[in-house]
């Protein structure tokens, strides 16, 4: 059994996993003593400390994921829950929710006073990709309108406000930039059941918003809204396995220039090649693109991965500039996270002239927020932004201020652990040293000797294994 890890080391991330649930990314734990814990909204939202119920066993490995797919008894909606890492009656973590990057959303700043941030939205693509964000309520304040948003809830008064369910964004019409007396009460009310930010969607932006995408407007609200791939730079279509098996569903509104499957071993490319195949008949150009490695497999999101996915960029790339000719380009893998925004990413690069890798990929965080790109692939577009398009450095400014579009790094955290761990042992045993020699006493073993393999290695590739094939080698 492990030993307890101080909450200060233990790290806990949250993320989106498929339509409504939630992954956790939990790094430097002590296995078999740290447990999951999670409260309900509802029970955050009253500040009730005694809510706190233990999500499944004791954490079986010091890094990992845990993935809550659906509502339970205790978490209610796993996205809308607290979850904190805890050791038996030691410390907790600071509990966290699921949360999204939104400060490069170029968009004009304003403060309700009472809750949520309050924002002037006149980009229509920004608007597209909010609306597509899980957790994100449309709501219109007019009372007549023969034009809504697609389920769109109309409030009329303070009370209706007051009864919607908590929600992580909304995007609201029928309020001005400068509200009026009414408007400005009915703002009030809104922002009090929203967690983090109220778009304010100006008329034109609205009207310019149902031309660009008149299948997310409707006449009565009612209509149910279609669930759609992040849009990014009008030319990219950005998602997960699931838009790729409901591609038949969502196609016909969004007439493709071809689809890029960057896991064919993974997700069934049958669907697509329907779409296809369909789009060809028609007369209409379209092509399919499943990416594969020179040896004949997919990439594999792994680490070390990066000079794979270097390998496959530039025919791919090509390709999809020839599709995007003709159409939008949806890029997807399995969850829309890592090697789709690896690609996506590229892609930018390879089509704004003078942007960095910072650049990129903060324009596709703010309009797909599950982006999170693993270490090795970072790492390798840094050197095909700066190596091969000749592009200033940006790395270190994408980890500073980029951190949630990254996958965090296990391997790190755990040497940071041990780092902390060792300084304060070396620290320990000098000032009991002499002591130990006045009383004939052994010298206390090193950190490193004394703390279990397992905790001196990362996952992915860092096991036992490798610790074996060192030990061999040397």
């Amino acid at each position: 059994m492990g030993t307890a890890t101080p909450a200060s080391l233990r790290t806990l991330a949250a993320k989106p996993f498929g339509k409504d649930g939630v992954r956790l990314v939990y790094a430097s734990v002590a296995p078999g003593v740290t447990v999951l814990e999670v409260r309900s909204a509802a029970a955050a939202e009253q500040g009730d400390a005694t809510a706190w119920h233990a999500h499944g066993d004791a954490l079986p490995a010091a890094d990992g994921v845990v993935v809550i797919k659906e509502a339970t008894a205790t978490s209610g909606l796993p996205r809308t829950a607290e979850w904190r890492l805890r050791n038996g009656e030691a410390e907790a973590t600071t509990p966290i929710s699921l949360a999204r990057p939104a400060s490069t959303l170029a968009i004009t700043a304003g403060s309700s006073g009472n809750g949520a941030t309050v924002l002037v939205l006149d980009n229509v693509e920004l608007a597209y990709n909010v609306l597509q964000w899980f957790g994100t309520v449309a709501i219109d304040l007019r009372a007549m309108a023969t034009s809504r948003l697609r389920e769109s809830v109309v409030i009329e008064d303070a009370p209706a406000a007051a009864a919607l369910p908590l929600k992580d964004d909304a995007v609201c019409i029928g309020a001005s930039a400068a509200p009026t007396e009414r408007e400005r009460a009915l703002l009030d009310a809104v922002t009090r059941r929203v967690r983090r930010t109220v778009y304010l969607l100006s008329d034109g932006a609205f009207a310019a918003l149902c031309a660009a995408h008149p299948y997310l407007c409707g006449e009565t609200g009612a209509e149910r809204r279609p669930v759609l791939p992040n849009l990014v730079g009008g030319s990219l279509l950005v998602g997960h396995q699931g838009h790729a098996l409901c591609i038949a569903d969502w196609a016909p509104l969004v007439p493709l220039g071809g689809v890029v499957n960057l896991a064919p071993e993974h997700v069934n490319p049958a669907p697509a090649r329907e779409v296809v195949s369909a789009a060809m008949s028609s007369g209409r150009q379209c092509m399919l693109v499943e990416v594969r490695c020179a040896d004949g497999g997919q990439l594999t999101d792994k680490p070390g991965d990066g000079e794979r996915l270097l390998e496959v960029l530039p025919a791919t790339l090509a390709a999809m500039a020839a599709a995007a000719a003709h159409g939008p380009v949806f890029v997807h893998c399995q969850q829309g996270r890592s090697r789709a925004g690896s690609l996506a990413t590229a892609h930018l690069l390879s089509t704004h002239a003078g942007w960095s890798l910072y650049d990129a990929l903060s324009f596709l965080a703010a309009r797909r927020p599950e982006t999170e790109i693993q270490q090795s692939y970072i790492e390798a577009l840094e050197r095909f932004a700066v190596g091969s398009l000749c592009r200033p450095p940006s790395l270190a400014r994408v980890r500073a201020d980029l951190p949630k579009a990254l996958r965090p790094d296990p391997l790190g955290a755990r040497n940071q652990m041990r780092a902390t761990i060792g300084e304060t042992a070396t620290a320990t045993a000098t000032a009991a040293e002499p002591n130990a020699a006045a009383a004939g006493s052994p010298p206390a073993p090193s950190v490193a000797a004394s703390l279990p393999e397992s905790t001196l290695v990362g996952r992915g590739g860092f096991g036992k294994a490798a610790v074996a094939r060192k030990k061999k080698s040397s």
